[in-house]
């Protein structure tokens, strides 16, 4: 995934250094870092929002799903697929999201953030929407290696509820 750092920041001494660090900036502060040039930055400040949650976070979420940059659309699936966490409290408007998402989208690279994001919602919430399983579903038929293990892993979500 070309718009997401994907390596665990417990796994990288510098990357888990500005993780910490990030910790102690204002929300607002870390919403600007999710414009940084730099792919660290940005998923590191992502992922301290996902843990701050709230509903002002839901509807930037949203917004960047919105937005005519595929970076922008990945980095807001990225970061409603564990906001909140770990009690995920809008699983179900994100569920919702998704759904509108995968119904429109092209990117190959914005579909796999969302599909692992809401792998991980439908992991707290029961995603029972025909029409967003249908979606999974299909995106699971692709010709594209990663989408297929992206769908299966949250198709894998509905199943555990």
């Amino acid at each position: 995934m070309k718009y997401i750092d994907e390596v665990d920041p417990s796994s990288s001494t510098s990357r888990l250094l500005a993780w910490e660090a990030l910790r102690k900036y204002p929300t607002k502060a870390l919403i600007n870092l999710l414009d940084d040039p730099e792919i660290e930055v940005r998923t590191l400040a992502a992922r301290e929002l996902q843990l701050r949650g709230g509903r002002n976070l839901l509807n930037l979420g949203a917004e960047m799903l919105a937005s005519r940059s595929p970076a922008r659309r990945a980095l807001g699936a990225f970061l409603l697929g564990q906001l909140g966490a770990p009690r995920l409290p809008f699983a179900t408007k994100t569920g919702e999201l998704f759904e509108r998402l995968l119904a429109r989208e092209k990117s190959r690279d914005v579909v796999e953030v969302a599909l692992y994001a809401l792998g991980h919602v439908g992991g707290k919430e029961k995603l029972t929407n025909g029409k967003l399983r249908e979606l999974v579903k299909a995106r699971s038929q692709s010709s594209n290696s990663g989408m297929r293990r992206a769908a299966r892993f949250a198709l894998r979500s509905f199943e555990k509820r």
